[in-house]
């Protein structure tokens, strides 16, 4: 009887100490989140002020901040939770969406998947359409994983931080062939195998990137050409997105 209860007694002391390991592993986890936040905000604001060689953004228009920690055996819900946290984010093609959302969850596997006491991170940034708009997404993570071994058990625990912001590009200060050459990598993600698909795409892209780089823009209206100053219509938004729907896809 005094074994049992003095197994029952260690079993809860390496339970509390596991516990206490993830508590140190979410405050980790939140001090990088904080740490992403400035870094990435840091950058932004460079790019606005010079040129620090990356695309350039007018304002911020959405972020999101995730701190984790958890159990090995539950490390598969991060993945999940952070790939469909940004989904939620992105409002433009499905296809996209997934694309972006695959290197995300790539990223964070290859954090989760490695050794006892290691430490990654992984810093990226993507320009994608989000019709009527071209927006930028910057994109941190990092991960720690560490072992609790005891009289009985042997856990290994995760934290993950994760970090994303939404921009929107600033067009003005950018041509177009520097646009679809940041936008390249997803698309082939997304649409690879569909080269007509790829096009319509990269039409849509075109478009829109025309649209804000003129001071004037055309509006279909029958035989005549219209003109508007600065922006369409949101008439011509609903009928231009209802088109794109018919062959591209949901949006």
């Amino acid at each position: 009887m005094g074994k049992l209860s003095d197994t029952k007694n260690k079993v809860k002391e390496e339970q509390k100490d596991v516990q206490e390991q993830l508590d140190i592993l979410i405050s980790l986890a939140k001090s990088q989140t904080e740490i992403f936040q400035q870094r990435i905000e840091a950058s932004l604001k460079d790019g606005k002020i010079s040129d620090d060689l990356t695309i350039p953004i007018t304002k911020v228009l959405a972020k999101q901040l995730e701190s984790r920690a958890v159990y090995k055996e539950g490390s598969g819900d991060i993945v999940t939770k952070v790939t469909e946290a940004f989904k939620q984010l992105f409002n433009g093609n499905g296809q996209i969406a997934d694309a972006v959302g695959s290197i995300i969850s790539t990223g964070i596997d290859a954090i989760l998947g490695a050794g006892e006491g290691t430490e990654k991170i992984v810093e990226t940034y993507y320009v994608v359409v989000e019709y009527p708009a071209l927006v930028r997404y910057d994109i941190s993570c990092w991960g720690r994983n560490m072992k609790a071994t005891g009289y009985l058990t042997s856990i290994l625990t995760s934290a993950i931080s994760y970090t994303a912001y939404k921009s929107a590009v600033d067009v003005s200060k950018m041509d177009f062939n520097t646009f679809l050459a940041a936008y390249a990598g997803i698309l082939n993600k997304a649409f690879g195998d569909d080269p007509k698909q790829m096009k319509e795409m990269i039409k849509e892209a075109k478009e829109i990137f025309s649209m804000f780089k003129d001071d004037t823009v055309k509006i279909d209206g029958g035989d005549d050409v219209q003109y508007v100053e600065s922006m369409p219509s949101t008439k011509h938004y609903i009928r231009h997105v209802e088109e794109k729907k018919a062959v591209v896809g949901d949006f």
